[in-house]
């Protein structure tokens, strides 16, 4: 078995922002809002918060980070996608999930909100592709769901299944990745913070981004592993602190390997 850790880095798609929402906010509200700093000072005042997320339509992928783990090998992967030009990000990440399902036998897909954001994202980027046909194999397999109960290979979209696993819904709770580290005692989270992502770019700084994400990319992995080991789908020869000592070692490996030219 292949587990399959998966983060995305994005920023605010603020043409799309102030196309859309903004007039919304003009037509239907009445608000004198018609750029993208009018709207995100509006969000969060409404909102009292410093912070503003917009919902799924409005943001453009700059990193995909992969941290995987086989079973079989006992070796953690990683990948990333990353740049400026969406299409191609999602391009390759939907050819690599390709290679990935052909190579490991169905892999099992491990994501923080998931489910809601980054998987729909990817999914629904893919099929907007102008060149879809390029990565139209790695969407198929995804989508497939002629399979409704996983007999024999995954239903990657059904709400339960065992290929697909969300912590958030695992968890029964919704809070920050870090906070959840914090409470279980996993000693990472270091590479920085969501909402730095677009300084780091504008400064060239993708080295940065790449970190972030894969470190929490490699978070979840982990998490993943240890939810199956404690429900018995993944047998270990040793303790849970010395394996999770082992996989955070490997990330840790990986993140120090990340040198950009």
């Amino acid at each position: 078995m292949l587990y399959v850790g998966i983060d995305l880095e994005t920023l605010h798609d603020k043409k799309g922002i102030e196309e859309i929402n903004c007039r919304v906010m003009r037509e239907e509200k009445g608000k004198e809002i018609y750029t993208y700093e009018d709207w995100v000072e509006y969000m969060k005042e409404k909102k009292d918060t410093k912070f503003v997320f917009p919902d799924l339509s409005f943001h453009k992928v700059v990193c995909v980070g992969v941290m995987a783990y086989d079973d079989n090998s006992k070796i953690v992967y990683n990948k990333y996608f990353y740049g400026n030009n969406e299409d191609d990000i999602i391009k390759e990440f939907w050819k690599f999930f390709k290679s990935i399902y052909n190579s490991f036998s169905y892999p099992k897909i491990i994501t923080y909100n998931g489910k809601k954001f980054d998987l729909p994202l990817l999914v629904i980027k893919g099929m907007g592709l102008d060149n879809i046909d390029e990565c139209k194999e790695g969407l198929m397999v995804y989508l497939d769901n002629s399979d409704k109960w996983e007999n024999n290979k995954p239903n990657y979209t059904n709400p339960y299944s065992k290929y697909n696993i969300d912590l958030i819904n695992e968890f029964g709770v919704r809070m920050s990745l870090e906070k959840i580290c914090w409470m279980m005692g996993v000693d990472v989270k270091t590479e920085g913070k969501w909402w730095m992502v677009e300084e780091h770019i504008n400064n060239n700084e993708w080295d940065k981004v790449i970190k972030y994400c894969l470190e929490d990319a490699g978070v979840t992995l982990l998490l993943g592993l240890i939810l199956d080991i404690i429900r018995g789908n993944l047998y270990i020869n040793e303790n849970i602190k010395s394996f999770s000592n082992y996989i955070l070692l490997n990330i840790n490996t990986h993140l120090n390997s990340i040198k950009l030219s």
